[in-house]
């Protein structure tokens, strides 16, 4: 594929943003992505100069390597950092996946789950005519459960 900007050369890296919701990506070539993407973000190198407070990690270290020291870079060096997160995000807050929320347990399932405990307890506690019971109670549980009743 070649160079979204040049359009004579092999792309190698890839760039994408999201933007109005719509993922984008363009592809460029080193030259072109360097020229591009790096310069802007050496532009501030000047103006910024700052240094972590916990790793002692630098602006000028993060604008040579693209990396930041440890967690706390990112409030500390944020006049450095800021630019380019926002250029590679197209957003200046992120906006994660959201986490799938926790499935609950029918009241059929808790009390499955309640009942086998009961049994280990009667059983340890040398109880077996209330164990028996709740064996008995688990087992007509189970086989509604099977047949998808409730």
């Amino acid at each position: 594929m070649l160079c979204s900007s040049c359009k004579k050369n092999q792309a190698t890296n890839i760039y994408e943003r999201i933007t109005d919701g719509k993922k984008q990506t363009e592809y460029y070539c080193a030259d072109c992505y360097r020229r591009l993407f790096h310069s802007a973000e050496r532009s501030g190198e000047k103006a910024v100069n700052g240094v972590c407070s916990v790793c002692g990690y630098t602006a000028k270290e993060y604008f040579s390597s693209g990396l930041v020291g440890c967690e706390h870079c990112y409030k500390s060096l944020k006049d450095a950092l800021y630019p380019s997160i926002q250029r590679m995000q197209g957003k200046d807050v992120h906006i994660g996946k959201t986490p799938q929320p926790v499935h609950a347990l029918s009241p059929e399932e808790e009390r499955r789950k309640a009942l086998r405990l009961e049994v280990e307890m009667r059983i340890k506690n040398k109880d077996y005519k209330r164990a028996n019971e709740c064996l008995a109670e688990l087992k007509e549980l189970n086989l509604t459960l099977a047949k998808g009743g409730k």
